[in-house]
């Protein structure tokens, strides 16, 4: 068959399981790809559950079942670190400290986790093993930068 021909019935599919709450976070667990194809819901659940936060009230993004990630689901990653952690943009000034909340990861797959190192974002984004770790750390590692403008650098 000539490769030019071939159909591809396979598309790239995210399953976002039920919000749930954990202490003071929401945890959102993911499982297949975060891509250009789903990237738009978590984007969704993300700027709804900022809306929706008490201050101070955090988000764990559970990527253990997350097999592939690209440049946009990486953007609506960084953009859900930004409202929730209230860093600096280029769009806003950062958020006064009692107004941010923690925004982590948890359960990168080696592809995954190899993005996040690659570009940067791993500088600002704090990445667990597990939820549990999250829970039982008493001082979440705090971002030291207020604005993005370092990743740049």
């Amino acid at each position: 068959m000539n490769p030019r021909h071939l159909q591809i019935d396979e598309v790239s599919y995210l399953h976002i399981n039920p919000v749930r709450i954990e202490g003071e976070f929401y945890v959102v667990e993911l499982s297949g790809e975060l891509d250009g194809h789903t990237a738009e819901q978590l984007r969704d659940i993300l700027s709804e559950l900022h809306k929706r936060a008490p201050i101070g009230f955090g988000v764990i993004v559970d990527m253990i079942e997350v097999d592939f990630m690209d440049s946009v689901g990486l953007g609506v990653l960084i953009q859900g670190l930004v409202e929730f952690t209230g860093i600096a943009s280029a769009d806003r000034p950062a958020l006064p400290p009692e107004l941010s909340a923690p925004f982590v990861l948890v359960g990168l797959q080696p592809i995954v986790q190899r993005a996040i190192t690659v570009t940067g974002v791993a500088a600002i984004m704090p990445v667990y093993a597990d939820v549990e770790e999250v829970l039982n750390n008493n001082g979440l590692q705090v971002v030291e930068t207020t604005d993005l403008a370092v990743m740049r650098e």
